[in-house]
């Protein structure tokens, strides 16, 4: 698909039937939402919520603000409770310090070592799920494709994103939560753009699934419908 101009790097994506209209050939196009999370979809950020938690300074946090808002998610969905912030810092503080001390996560401002092993990621994911709500969820490693994605969602899924030299996020660990096919009415073409809870801002955001063909990624399906018992 030509673009009609090009995409602005790091601009995160606020409404996908605005940015397929000024990127894509798609006209005066209709959207179909699908809010898998809706309501319950939780979007602390790195620096304005988590960036200094009981006076320590995180640099790199994407990963553990990731697994928090996981966390957030799952309860309010699933147990009804409502995360206000200082819940959701209280249970970053737990997350960023299991992190840290068990090397899930490395908390350096350093542009060589820093950062959440995307490897171990699923295994931080479980241990922290484990250690606070008592259980652990089925987790799956995907190739990050838009079939992988939609399929993952519509199970039920959230996403815990792993991207790598992506045009807004760079190398990133976020949530998706899920979808929004935006079509053209008159040709039928469409563009498919997952929701996040993205970590770096306090509402949602989108992904234009057409970047995953040039910017590979993988990603956690994180499965809640099945848990098991630590």
């Amino acid at each position: 698909m030509l673009f009609s101009k090009p995409k602005p790097r790091w601009v995160k994506i606020q409404d996908p039937v605005a940015h397929a209209e000024a990127h894509s050939p798609l006209r005066s196009p209709e959207s179909t939402v699908r809010d898998t999370w809706g309501a319950p979809a939780a979007c602390y950020t790195t620096t304005a919520h988590f960036g200094n938690i009981g006076g320590v300074r995180y640099y790199n946090n994407c990963g553990p603000t990731a697994v928090t808002n996981l966390i957030c998610m799952y309860r309010q969905k699933f147990k009804g409770q409502t995360v206000d912030p200082d819940t959701a810092k209280e249970i970053y503080d737990r997350v960023a310090k299991y992190g840290t001390s068990h090397l899930y996560f490395i908390n350096s401002p350093s542009r060589l070592i820093h950062g959440t092993s995307d490897l171990r990621a699923g295994a931080y994911i479980r241990h922290c799920f484990s250690r606070i709500e008592g259980f652990v969820p089925q987790v799956r490693l995907l190739p990050l494709t838009e079939k992988n994605a939609i399929r993952s969602l519509e199970q039920g899924a959230l996403l815990y994103l792993m991207l790598l030299g992506h045009p807004e996020y760079g190398s990133h660990h976020l949530v998706g939560c899920g979808y929004t096919v935006v079509r053209d009415p008159s040709t039928g073409e469409k563009k498919t753009y997952i929701k996040l809870c993205d970590g770096h801002n306090a509402a949602p955001r989108y992904l234009d699934t057409g970047d995953f063909r040039r910017h590979p990624g993988a990603y956690y399906a994180v499965q809640f419908s099945k848990e098991r018992s630590r």
